[in-house]
């Protein structure tokens, strides 16, 4: 392959900056700096590991970083990584949980790479860990307040048959998907903010809390979806950021005793009507996405069963 501009650059830094400067980077960095022999035996770690890990260097020294090992990963995973830099003389990335010295545990996303001789023999390798503990408990915590998003139970009505199914991505997303029946109503509500991680999945969390305040307004005699719509979009305008994206939603009420349906939509895809085997038709609501104009207005159409 070519050479590596970014390689020479490196070797003038090397050459230009004493090592007096260099240790003094590695000492002050943010990151754990752990150095190894060929065989994984720790001959050097930066002040970052005493402070992260509670093992000072000369506990440290001598030392196997699997005594940092919590049991969380499997033999297999760590066999990956050696393969990885011992024989394929490659750079490793990943992440581990790890156990401190006093035995609570933490997260790290780690980069570990070989160091070679002229000859290619391996002399060291060098291991750049981030703390992750406090990205890892946030993204826990998005995936429950994820979960409180969807109904996990659908409800069963008197005469009335339910079924659902949601396909959430692998990671955290910005769906939404209630059905609750209350007063003689059945509300659906799907909504979706755009993206996916821990910023989508915190964006819906800001939409399901305006919709569990408004929600009151479908379960009323006479339902007011566009007052529902309306409310929850003037609120979203007030703490619109340019992050946060256009949220669309599509909300269903059926009146269980007369079986009238009311479709009031915000940007979403409409759905399917299905009588019998047969796909019908009927006017699509209409109405702007969520979060863009504070005077939006949304349709509502009414369907009466026959």
């Amino acid at each position: 392959p070519p050479p590596d501009p970014r390689d020479e650059v490196r070797r003038r830094l090397a050459q230009q900056l004493p090592l007096e400067v260099l240790k003094r980077a590695v000492d002050a960095s943010p990151v754990t700096i752990v150095v190894t022999d060929p065989e994984g035996n720790i001959v050097y770690a930066n002040p970052k590991f005493t402070r992260l890990t509670g093992y000072t260097l000369e506990e440290a020294a001598g030392l196997n970083p699997r005594v940092l090992q919590s049991g969380y990963h499997p033999k297999g995973y760590y066999a990956d990584l050696w393969n990885t830099i011992k024989v394929g003389k490659k750079e490793w990335h990943g992440l581990f949980k790890n156990k401190k010295k006093d035995g609570s545990f933490y997260w790290e996303e780690a980069w570990i790479s070989p160091v070679c001789d002229a000859g290619g023999a391996i002399r060291y390798f060098v291991a750049v860990k981030e703390d992750i503990t406090a990205r890892v408990r946030s993204v826990e915590r998005a995936k429950e307040l994820q979960r409180l998003m969807v109904t996990q139970e659908l409800p069963r009505p008197t005469g009335l048959d339910l079924a659902a199914l949601y396909l959430p991505s692998e990671g955290l997303s910005g769906d939404i998907f209630i059905v609750r029946a209350h007063a003689g109503k059945l509300a659906v509500i799907r909504a979706d903010c755009t993206g996916h991680g821990i910023e989508a999945s915190m964006n819906a969390n800001l939409v399901w809390r305006y919709i569990h305040r408004y929600e009151g307004m479908l379960h009323e005699p006479t339902p007011s979806i566009p007052d529902f719509l309306s409310s929850i979009n003037r609120k979203l305008c007030e703490h619109r950021t340019e992050d946060f994206g256009y949220p669309t939603m599509l909300v269903a009420v059926l009146a269980l005793a007369s079986r009238r349906l009311s479709l009031g939509n915000a940007g979403s895809i409409w759905p399917y009507l299905i009588r019998g085997r047969a796909l019908v038709g009927y006017e699509k609501p209409r109405g702007m996405l969520l979060a863009y104009d504070p005077e939006a207005r949304h349709q509502v159409v009414e369907l009466a069963r026959e």
